[in-house]
């Protein structure tokens, strides 16, 4: 049986000289290219590695930071579970500002808090590192302050913030990842180098062969002859083999060529298609960053109106504190009076002044007694309501405010209303806040205040008109909303309807309003009677 060509040139010594002469450099060229790429691909792997989880470590401080100085540990829990859910962390360990172990997701031992054994890395993290192992601690900042917007949702570089600890986090996270990355790439480079060196010898063992063709059969024919061959007719032999030679080098630059030109077009597909990437990427941030702001809008807007509640509870608490020391003061003068009255014989003219002055002093000491009632703790003691005797002590509170500003207030109260079942403080900051901002509405302008009780079925409705400026269509379902006001910074907080409306649904009942530009305002609050809750 013949040999094929290939194998059979190979076995010619001058073929196996110039092959080997050419596979020896190829060799150790590929196993040098391959350990450099390895080596550059394990240290690559190794800073990504690194670099992620130090960006999921400080992710997770940031997260963690509400929950950890609330003390909620099923909040932290659950955080915990969603970084742990990344196969590159092992465990997370949580500790209180005081060193206490709140949160330890694995059961290893509990190890100390950072020591000095520990390098610093520049975004402020102290780092344990190990052959199985890499370990982040973070300092959790308990400040609320920020130097500006863009520090309530970015962490500063040099990772301070200004705030006294609330606690250290410790991510531990596993490097059998690298390990893992490292050893498929190591395989798959090994792979493509044997067969890169495989095609590369067949290749070349075929150019050697085919190159040395010539030379092994003139010299077959030299050897196989007793006389030399004639000159001329050898020498065209020779030149036509090497003529098809260089038109099957000619052939295959041609083809080399062509896959270059079209892996040219594939590169510029790509760099196409990366450059809409891009530009879409670009499209999401400046999106983001208009949300960013907004938030940040919000979330000032927000801390100013909560600044203006904390006032106006302050100045609730002092007019507690006025009403009580002004007690002492009218009974006192009540009791002189009562003393002239009926100690001393006095004219009937002035007997009549004097039980004025007594009548007036009896007036005070009940707007004083009933400032003090609104102005202590609201309790949820559930109790029977009638709510005439409530809205006309809530009228006496406020008919000063209401004769001030020109406001006629009218009472139309339905004969033998149920009393409904409700904690009557509550009651009594619903119909407050609405009286209010009736008031509110009709500011300077002067008009009447209707004020309506009746029952409907088994409900006990309560009407509240006023013939203000009205609400505009559009802030309709807004009015309820936590912080929302139409009222100027002074004037409102935004929070009076939107708490009176989570205490009237509370109580199993409903607020509606109905409203006309320029015609005024009506609120309605409908509670369940008596009769139906038993």
């Amino acid at each position: 049986m013949s040999r094929l060509p290939l194998v059979a040139g190979f076995g010619d010594a001058l073929t196996r000289r110039i092959f080997l002469y050419l596979a020896i450099p190829m060799l150790l060229i590929c196993l040098g290219f391959a350990g450099a790429h390895l080596f550059g691909m394990q240290r690559r792997l190794t800073q990504e590695f690194v670099a992620h989880a130090r960006a999921q470590a400080a992710l997770f401080v940031h997260a963690a930071r509400i929950p950890l100085f609330a003390g909620d540990r099923g909040a932290l829990d659950s955080l915990s579970q969603g970084l742990l859910d990344d196969r590159s962390f092992l465990s997370v360990r949580v500790f209180d500002s005081q060193g206490q172990l709140l949160l330890q997701t694995d059961g290893r031992s509990t190890g100390p808090l950072p020591d000095t054994w520990m390098r610093s890395t520049p975004a402020g993290a102290a780092v344990a590192e190990g052959p199985e192992f890499l370990e982040f601690w973070l300092v959790v900042p308990g400040s609320t302050g920020y130097r500006d917007d863009e520090a309530l949702y970015f962490e500063p570089e040099d990772g301070r913030d200004g705030g006294d600890p609330i606690g250290t986090i410790g991510v531990l996270a596993s490097r059998a990842v690298v390990r893992e990355a490292v050893a498929a790439g190591t395989l798959r480079y090994g792979m493509l180098t044997l067969l890169f060196l495989v095609l590369a010898g067949a290749v070349a063992l075929a150019v050697v062969a085919e190159a040395t063709r010539p030379l092994r059969g003139l010299l077959e024919q030299i050897q196989g002859r007793d006389s030399p061959p004639r000159p001329g007719r050898e020498s065209s032999w020779v030149t036509d083999r090497h003529a098809s030679l260089i038109s099957q080098l000619d052939e295959s630059f041609e083809t080399i060529r062509r896959l270059n030109a079209e892996l040219e077009g594939r590169v510029a597909e790509r760099t196409r298609k990366l450059s809409a990437a891009n530009a879409e990427l670009q499209r999401a941030r400046d999106h983001l960053e208009e949300r960013v702001q907004e938030r940040t809008e919000a979330l000032a807007h927000t801390h100013a109106q909560l600044r203006h509640a904390e006032k106006l509870s302050a100045i609730g608490r002092l007019a507690s504190s006025l009403a009580h020391e002004l007690n002492n003061p009218i009974c006192g003068v009540r009791n002189c009076i009562e003393e002239l009255r009926y100690g001393l014989p006095v004219a009937s003219e002035e007997a009549e002044i004097a039980d004025l002055a007594l009548a007036e002093c009896d007036r005070m000491a009940a707007l004083v007694s009933s400032l003090r009632r609104f102005s202590r703790p609201s309790s949820d003691r559930v109790e029977p309501v009638m709510l005439p005797t409530l809205l006309d002590a809530l009228l006496r509170l406020t008919h000063k405010q209401f004769d001030g500003g020109g406001i006629r207030v009218v009472a139309e109260y339905a004969p033998d209303l149920s009393p409904v079942s409700a904690a009557g403080d509550q009651l009594k900051q619903v119909f407050l806040n609405l009286l209010q901002n009736a008031r509110d509405a009709m500011d300077g302008g002067g008009g009447t205040v209707t004020l309506r009780a009746r029952q409907t079925g088994g409900e006990v409705v309560v009407e509240i008109a006023d013939q203000g400026a009205g609400i505009a269509p559009e802030n309709l379902e807004k009015i309820f909303e936590p912080f929302f006001s139409t009222k100027d910074a002074v004037k409102g907080t935004g929070l009076g309807l939107s708490v009176s409306h989570g205490i009237v649904e509370r109580l199993g009942g409903r607020i509606e309003v109905e409203s006309t530009l320029g015609r005024g305002s009506t609120f309605t609050v409908c509670l369940p009677a008596m009769e139906e809750l038993a």
